[in-house]
C-alpha cells in the first residue's frame, strides 16, 4: 500500500475541492465556526464535536488527523465549495484489503447532490 504521506493533499473536481487542512489557528477558527453553526445538526453522528469548544481544541483535533497521515492510519479531506468548507470525508482503519469512510456535510449543503447522507461505511476488497 502506498504511504498516505504520498497521496495528494488537494483533489479538484469540477464542482468541489478536497483538501487536507493544516492544523493552524486560522484553519481551526474556520472549522470551529462551522461546527458551532451546525453543532445540533452534527450531534447525531459526530458526538465528539461536543468536545471541540475552542480554537485550541480544534488545533489539537487537526493535529491528531495530521498525525494519522504520518502513521498511515488515515487521511481526512475537507470539502470546499467556492473556498468555503461544506463537509469532510475521512478514510480510516486503513488495511491492505480496505478501509472505513466517514463523511458529513453542513446542513445547508445537503440536497445539492454532493453526497448521500452523513455516515460511516466500510469498504473491503
Amino acid at each position: 500500500m502506498k504511504p498516505l504521506s504520498q497521496f495528494p493533499t488537494e483533489i479538484k473536481t469540477p464542482r468541489l475541492v478536497l483538501r487536507v487542512v493544516a492544523p493552524t489557528a486560522e484553519n481551526a477558527t474556520k472549522l470551529l465556526s462551522i461546527i458551532d453553526q451546525n453543532r445540533d445538526y452534527f450531534m447525531d453522528w459526530q458526538a465528539h464535536f461536543g468536545e471541540l469548544k475552542t480554537v485550541v481544541d480544534v488545533v489539537a483535533y487537526l493535529n491528531k488527523r495530521a498525525n494519522q497521515i504520518k502513521t498511515n492510519q488515515g487521511v481526512c479531506f475537507y470539502i470546499y465549495l467556492n473556498d468555503n468548507i461544506i463537509g469532510r470525508i475521512r478514510f480510516f482503519n486503513i488495511q491492505d484489503n480496505g478501509c472505513e469512510i466517514g463523511y458529513w456535510l453542513i446542513k445547508s449543503a445537503n440536497g445539492h447532490g454532493y453526497m448521500s447522507g452523513n455516515r460511516v461505511i466500510q469498504i473491503r476488497v
